[in-house]
């Protein structure tokens, strides 16, 4: 085609994209680039020719092949997909990563929204459907069966009806997080999966099949509500532990079950225990019935406890050693939280300062950036309500009226939490709330009001911002914070598309404005962040690159402090499970520990930022499935495993990752330690000259400390 205009994309690996004909992308929407190759030699799918060679005439020749690809065509990366087609099978080509699911990319055209209704994703060597995958509008059925799926962030799609994950490697699904599956998903097949429990999982509210078929290491299932269900199949399926339900939707499911509403399916080798079970029951099955455990006539509340799950399992042993080791680490935080205070002061955290707030400020909260506002600990402490914040009079001072917060869509949702984007007297921000589902969960909300308390009396560059607080009633508490429009660290440093180009440091062709971010100036900002938190005796306790923020100009900050703590504590609760490989090995072993557990998950940040991945993300069982994190968690503590580095980390970076990584907490560095050598090393990459016009500049701590 003369009339082509080559491209300069260049892609790292071998790619499917549907960015190969500039001018004509709906006429050639399909082509493989082969790992490092020029425009010119991409082959056209249908064709089977180069690009540059493709005329006007093969237009009309096996155009199905856009969307079904012939199967000797390999390729890692699936970028985009034709947007004509509404039935489009990419099974069995060897993809293990996805790119742009939501459009077709032509730039001459624009993006193209995808029309297909139907993807099937299945035999390939997908490992993990992270968040940042958006699928198409339409999209309807989607399988990702047989692929080596071990995580599951959120499938995104608002149409899907069906969804097949099964014969994958997932061993848990995140707990109380409704984000997981789209609301419109009617069809869930998650057979073949070794999952051990399956505990506190929100399904769709209009899911009718469950399919959990095959399933030999399910452990326990404990209150999901299953009771929108019209069909759920358990074939083959042993839990070894038990079922556990409340009695009100044991009601629900023998009520529906009596009246064929609902029918649960079974097989001559499916078995329920019911362990340790005061109230078993059973449920009609065919072609036998099931054991169940009644726990008491509590109902939707239920599901508000905080829940931990192995991740994986490689053999029995594994299992066995891993169930102790969650055990004892539960026991231990259960403890921790039985001796926690829920008035704890907060005066210890931070200088006793008597600095009186001005009454220009007394009443209006600020979102202007740099108007850091004055904080008065000693008045902070003062809650006549315990954990309450609403009845704190010291807290007035931060209250905003909930009239004047305008909810404008979901950021982020977790266990317990959700964050919305909203807009205050004009100014974008974050609101932090807790889930609806955690209401009666007295322990997450100590645990919110306390993360508030503290929240409000940090105020650094390199902290996210405390607005203030609203509230109508307890249910409705919620955290304004500063809005941090560039996403957190994790993404950018693991997305395979960033608009930036995330470097080591700033060269002299290279500038925020062409796109290039220093890693050592994010890095130099959270250790900014931890050195403030530190000089006030506050431990982070969840340091890693999801817990910080960018800005605009992409300036770090630090989030997150729910699990934060005093140092003059007894600082022994660990942290969740989930977040085991940034911890060190003191907390994992229960002993009291100081801000050089902070520095041990600095040195695993490092890591992050230099390789991209997450922590022991590539090692592996024998049996290819994810090492599981209690085998990390013993390895970690015995000194065996370390975070590893790329060849490309400088070598400064290395020796300062290596010393925070020391097993022996005495050794490691602190915060302001590692500041003035990042600084330092900022300095000496961007030269004397270039330093002095940055708008952010680390060298100027790095020679003023």
């Amino acid at each position: 085609m003369s009339s082509t205009t080559p491209i300069a994309t260049v892609f790292p690996v071998d790619t499917f994209t549907s960015y190969c004909n500039y001018d004509a992308p709906l006429m050639f929407p399909g082509c493989v680039a082969r790992a490092g190759s020029k425009w010119s030699a991409w082959i056209d799918v249908a064709s089977g020719k180069k690009v540059s060679e493709v005329g006007p005439a093969d237009a009309t020749r096996g155009r199905q092949f856009y969307a079904y690809p012939p199967s000797n065509y390999t390729f890692e990366f699936l970028d985009s997909m034709t947007s004509e087609a509404l039935t489009i099978d990419m099974a069995g080509h060897g993809i293990k990563v996805l790119g742009n699911m939501n459009s077709q990319n032509a730039s001459s055209a624009g993006t193209q929204p995808l029309k297909v209704k139907s993807l099937n994703l299945s035999n390939n060597l997908l490992t993990a459907i992270p968040r940042s995958v958006v699928f198409g509008q339409d999209l309807q059925n989607l399988t990702l069966a047989n692929n080596k799926i071990a995580i599951v962030e959120a499938i995104s799609s608002p149409s899907l009806r069906l969804l097949n994950l099964s014969n994958n490697v997932l061993a848990s699904l995140k707990a109380n997080d409704s984000s997981v599956f789209p609301t419109s998903l009617t069809s869930l097949d998650l057979s073949g999966n070794p999952l051990v429990d399956l505990g506190y999982v929100l399904l769709p509210p209009n899911l009718a099949e469950l399919y959990l078929d095959r399933i030999s290491t399910l452990q326990n299932i404990h209150h999901v509500d299953l009771t929108s269900l019209r069909l759920l199949s358990l074939r083959g399926t042993t839990v070894k532990t038990q079922w556990l339900v409340t009695e009100v939707h044991f009601n629900k499911l023998l009520a529906r079950t009596n009246d064929k509403t609902l029918t649960i399916v079974t097989s001559d080798s499916t078995k329920f225990e019911t362990n340790d079970c005061d109230n078993p029951q059973t449920l009609p099955a065919l072609p036998a019935p099931v054991e169940v455990c009644v726990d008491g006539p509590s109902d939707d509340s239920d599901n508000t406890f905080i829940y931990i799950a192995v991740t994986g399992v490689v053999s029995a042993v594994v299992a066995v050693v891993g169930y102790l080791f969650l055990r004892k680490y539960a026991q231990r935080r259960a403890a921790a939280k039985r001796a926690a205070t829920p008035g704890v002061s907060f005066s210890v955290f931070v200088n006793h300062s008597t600095r009186p707030l001005p009454p220009s400020l007394a009443n209006h909260p600020t979102t202007k950036p740099g108007g850091g506002r004055p904080r008065d600990p000693t008045l902070l402490a003062s809650a006549e309500h315990k954990y309450d914040v609403r009845f704190d009079p010291a807290m007035q001072q931060f209250r905003i009226d909930h009239r004047s917060i305008v909810l404008d869509g979901v950021l982020a949702s977790g266990g317990f939490g959700v964050v919305h984007k909203a807009t205050y007297q004009g100014d974008v921000v974050a609101v932090k709330q807790l889930l609806p589902s955690i209401d009666g969960n007295s322990d997450a909300v100590t645990d919110f009001m306390e993360e508030i308390r503290l929240c409000s009396m940090l105020d650094h560059p390199h902290i996210v911002r405390f607005i203030g607080v609203t509230w109508t009633t307890l249910k409705d508490v919620g955290a304004v914070m500063e809005f941090m429009p560039n996403g957190d660290l994790a993404n950018l440093v693991r997305s395979a598309h960033n608009h930036v180009n995330l470097v080591w440091s700033l060269g002299e062709d290279s500038s925020l404005g062409s796109g290039a971010v220093s890693k050592l100036q994010i890095l130099w900002d959270v250790v900014a962040g931890l050195d403030y938190l530190h000089g006030f005796h506050v431990i982070h306790r969840d340091l890693k690159a999801k817990n910080v923020l960018l800005g605009a100009l992409y300036q770090a900050k630090l989030s997150d402090f729910g699990t934060s703590r005093s140092t003059v504590s007894d600082a022994t609760m660990t942290a969740e499970v989930g977040t085991i490989a940034w911890i060190a090995p003191e907390v994992l072993k229960g002993s009291k520990y100081a801000v050089s557990a902070d520095m041990y998950s600095f040195g695993v940040l490092l890591s992050e930022v230099d390789t991209g991945i997450s922590p022991y993300s590539h090692l592996v069982t024998n049996g290819g499935s994810q090492l599981p994190k209690p085998m990390i968690a013993m390895k970690v503590m015995d000194g065996e495993l370390r975070p590893t580095f790329s060849p490309q980390c400088p070598a400064q970076v290395l020796a300062i990752a290596n010393r925070c990584l020391l097993h022996d907490p005495a050794e490691r560095p602190t915060a302001a330690e590692v500041a003035r050598l990042l600084g330092a090393m900022f300095k000496a990459m961007q030269g004397p000259e270039r330093s002095k016009d940055s708008e952010r500049s680390p060298w100027s701590f790095a020679t003023a400390v």
